[in-house]
């Protein structure tokens, strides 16, 4: 699911970093003057995770705007109001990452890439 995020800081011209540790199950959330919060990856709804995602970023002091409707599934819930999606299995998770790392390796042979081609409906494209 796409969400335009755009990040102001302004206080600091700080860089927002986030990174999701699929491991360690949370979502890490970094700016550039070394400062970060942490949100738990575990069971709970979207809209809990966007509240506990929206408060690290404002104990960041970080701006935030953030387009809440999906744009990629039939019927998008904005994730404020999505409280019917609610799973998190950690081996899920945990198998999925052990497929991703061998499949990292294809864009790294010579000619293949991934693009930001907002007319593609994929993003990836080699030779």
């Amino acid at each position: 699911m796409r969400a335009a995020i755009a990040a102001e800081r302004h206080d600091l011209a700080a860089v927002l970093r986030h990174r999701v540790r699929l491991c360690a199950h949370r979502r890490l959330i970094r700016s550039s003057d070394g400062w970060e919060r942490a949100v738990a990856l575990e069971p709970k709804s979207v809209a809990q995770f966007y509240a506990e995602v929206m408060a690290a970023l404002r104990e960041l002091t970080l701006e935030v705007s953030i387009r809440t409707t999906g744009t990629e599934v039939e019927r998008a819930i904005p994730f404020q109001d999505d409280h019917e999606h609610a799973s998190y299995d950690p081996d899920h998770v945990r198998r999925f990452w052990q497929q991703l790392v061998p499949a990292a390796g294809i864009f790294r042979l010579p000619g293949a890439s991934i693009t930001n081609d907002t007319s593609s409906s994929r993003g990836w494209r080699s030779g």
